[in-house]
């Protein structure tokens, strides 16, 4: 996993939490940005998961297990969608933001631990 980008998608992921609280606090339906910001998540882990493949096959591996790094990969990728979904089902209630943001945070703890598994260092 990449020092860089790790980092990136931890402070993103947080940002996309707060920016969904905040609108769970201001909005009373789904806000497009909320939604935006769980698709930029997403779309953060979709890169990992291609990063971290790639790094894979050329023979880099996690310090502690490949396997359960690919393992929180797929169930953060599987929070994210799950959280999609359900705000797009629930769009006429203000807690469809509240589900983002935990969702958002939830992964954010998950990309820590990622971290932790591949480089066999507590990052923070």
């Amino acid at each position: 996993m990449i020092e860089f980008w790790f980092w990136f998608q931890l402070w993103t992921y947080l940002a996309a939490g707060v920016i969904s609280l905040l609108m769970t606090a201001f909005s009373k339906v789904l806000h497009s940005v909320t939604l935006i910001a769980q698709m930029a998540v997403v779309a953060g882990l979709v890169l990992q998961a291609l990063l971290s493949t790639i790094l894979a096959i050329l023979g880099q591996r996690a310090a502690t297990s490949t396997l359960e790094f690919f393992g929180y990969l797929i169930v953060a990728l599987m929070v994210s969608v799950g959280a999609i979904i359900w705000g797009l089902l629930d769009r006429k209630n203000r807690w469809s933001n509240t589900v983002l943001a935990l969702s958002a945070f939830t992964v954010a703890v998950m990309i820590i631990r990622m971290q932790q598994l591949w480089t066999g260092v507590s990052p923070v």
